[in-house]
């Protein structure tokens, strides 16, 4: 349902809303953290999903996605260094296969850009 939900421009709210109240109930679930940041940068609410994406991140360190995730926001914030530093981060706990292309692909950039 939530997945639907969050895919709906029409049902925005309902599904930020549905996903707080599982974090609400779940503080230590990643994934949730790891949804929600996501649909913060869907939604260009960049400072948002840095703030959910740092709250996983003192949860579980070492997860490459939040990593991930908070490096998209900063990089749409136009904070390159913040979002390279991110990166590295990510690459180093270590994404999937293509995922970590990708991120290679956009540190460079990122870099190149500095």
């Amino acid at each position: 349902l939530i997945r639907e939900l969050l895919h709906s421009p029409t049902q925005v709210t309902l599904a930020e809303e549905k996903l707080k109240n599982l974090l609400e109930k779940f503080p230590n679930s990643i994934s949730i953290y790891i949804q929600l940041g996501e649909f913060y940068n869907r939604c260009g609410n960049y400072a948002k999903a840095i703030e959910i994406f740092k709250k996983g991140i003192e949860i579980d360190p070492n997860n490459a996605l939040l990593y991930w995730g908070i490096a998209i926001a900063y990089e749409n914030q136009k904070k390159i260094k913040e979002a390279i530093n991110a990166l590295k981060k990510a690459l180093e706990i270590g994404l999937e296969r293509s995922l970590e292309r990708y991120a290679k692909i956009l540190l460079k950039k990122l870099q190149n850009n500095l």
